[in-house]
């Protein structure tokens, strides 16, 4: 065999070895990597997700926020609370085959937030603009958005439709039985969906950085932006990609942004604190399952100490 490809040969081997050590040495450390990149990704949408419903709920008192607004809430959907995200276990109907009424409350409108460290401005002149103001809003074709600090939250709601609850009663009265369920036997923790905010036209904008921006940019057969308006049309862009963002608009299935919470509880029709997990649930002492069990009542969830229990109209 000629000397040059046994050179060849044993020059590929040698390489061929070098690659596997190199492989060997590198795999588990890029394996590390990509798995802390996951880790880092999921902890930012966790943290994201407590942020916007932390902040809803603060302002919506009553409310606890649905993030995504694309997420599917029902009245009579139960669950737990995870900080102040909802997870759903389950629903009434499916579950237990207990029909859930709903009638058409009070509540409608126009809801709009946004954190104290969102600015908005005319994307043309870079003016100040208030965005709860529809003079200063003005029509205008193109808004920015700044986001000086991360989860810095941009939340609009128009056309919105308020539901609740036909009964507590009959509801409070049918989880008692469910207590001793031998299949799904009720728990302690669970909450159930009470009341719901349905918005024609639901957007959001949160910022995945600090210093994050955003447009909101008017479909340009509508003329200018109208925020409170359900039959305008608008987009919110972002060239750098900082911004969790998007507009949901579906006539059949209305995008659901708040929605109240009740548990089943031992201190009667009053008074209900909210508060994450590890903290005081309850005024005085905490709840007793035995207590639950001799004398069960239905309380709202809240984040207000000195909120009575009470039917909930309008919001704003």
């Amino acid at each position: 065999m000629d000397t040059g490809y046994i050179v060849l040969i044993v020059f590929l081997v040698f390489l061929a070895v070098i690659v596997a050590i190199g492989i060997m040495f590198l795999y588990p450390r890029i394996k590390k990597w990509i798995e802390r990149q996951k880790e880092i990704a999921e902890m930012m949408k966790k943290s994201m997700t407590y942020a916007y419903t932390k902040e809803l709920n603060q302002r919506y008192e009553y409310y606890f926020a649905n993030y995504m607004p694309s997420r599917e809430i029902q009245i009579g959907f139960f669950g737990i609370l995870d900080g102040y995200h909802f997870l759903v276990k389950g629903n009434m109907k499916t579950n237990y085959d207990i029909d859930v009424k709903k009638v058409e409350g009070s509540g409608g409108g126009h809801l709009l937030y946004t954190s104290r460290d969102v600015q908005a401005f005319d994307a043309q002149t870079s003016l100040g603009i208030d965005l709860k103001d529809a003079s200063s809003v003005g029509g205008k074709e193109n808004i920015s958005l700044r986001f000086r600090n991360r989860n810095a939250l941009f939340f609009n709601a128009s056309g919105c439709k308020y539901w609740q609850i036909e009964s507590e009663l009959d509801l409070e009265s049918n989880i008692k039985k469910l207590i001793g369920h031998q299949e799904f036997p009720w728990q302690q923790e669970y909450v159930v969906v009470t009341d719901i905010v349905e918005a024609a036209v639901a957007s959001i904008a949160a910022a995945r950085e600090d210093d994050a921006e955003c447009i909101i940019e008017a479909d340009a057969s509508v003329g200018g932006i109208d925020l409170a308006n359900a039959s305008t049309s608008f987009k919110i862009s972002d060239t750098r990609e900082t911004t969790v963002r998007d507009v949901w608009k579906d006539p059949e299935n209305p995008p659901v942004v708040l929605f109240g919470l009740c548990k089943l509880g031992s201190k009667g029709l009053t008074k209900q604190i909210y508060k994450p997990p590890g903290e005081a649930t309850f005024r005085g002492e905490g709840i007793d399952l035995e207590e639950i069990v001799e004398k069960p009542a239905l309380v709202r969830l809240t984040n207000k100490e000195d909120r009575a229990f009470s039917r909930i109209g309008a919001i704003g």
